[in-house]
C-alpha cells in the first residue's frame, strides 16, 4: 500500500505510507491489536474484528441468525457475519455500520491532512 501523490507512489522508509490499520480510534479499548497496541483501527475494522464482536454474547443473543450458527457451531465466523449482512440481519448490519462510522472518522482526518485539491 502507499499514498500517491502527483503521479508518483510514496511507500515510506518501511512500506508503510499510508496504512492505516493501525491508527488508534480508541483509546479506552481493551481490543489489542496484533501490532501490540490496543483500540487501532483494524481491531474494528477487519473481519477478525467483525467475527470478535459477533462471538461476543450480548450481540449473538441478539440475533436469531448469529445464535443459531452459534449454537450449531459453536462459533461465529467472519463469513457467517458477511452472509448475515447481505441476508439484513440487524446485528450483523450494526458491526458493519458501526465499522463504518470508525473508517469514515479515520478517512476524514486523512482527507483533511491530505488537502486534496477539488476537481
Amino acid at each position: 500500500m502507499g499514498i500517491v501523490s502527483e503521479g508518483a507512489v510514496h511507500r515510506g522508509e518501511a512500506g508503510a505510507s499510508g496504512e492505516l490499520a493501525h491508527i488508534q480510534v480508541d483509546t479506552s479499548s481493551t481490543s489489542v491489536c496484533r501490532c501490540g497496541r490496543r483500540g487501532c483501527l483494524e481491531t474494528f475494522v477487519s473481519g477478525g474484528a467483525f467475527e470478535a464482536t459477533a462471538n461476543r454474547g450480548e450481540v449473538w443473543w441478539n440475533s436469531p441468525y448469529l445464535k443459531e450458527i452459534h449454537d450449531d457451531v459453536g462459533h461465529i465466523s467472519m463469513d457467517d457475519v458477511f452472509s448475515g449482512i447481505a441476508q439484513g440481519d440487524q446485528q450483523c448490519v450494526k458491526i458493519a455500520a458501526d465499522a463504518g462510522i470508525r473508517l469514515a472518522g479515520v478517512l476524514a482526518v486523512l482527507a483533511t491532512i491530505y488537502n486534496p485539491a477539488k476537481s
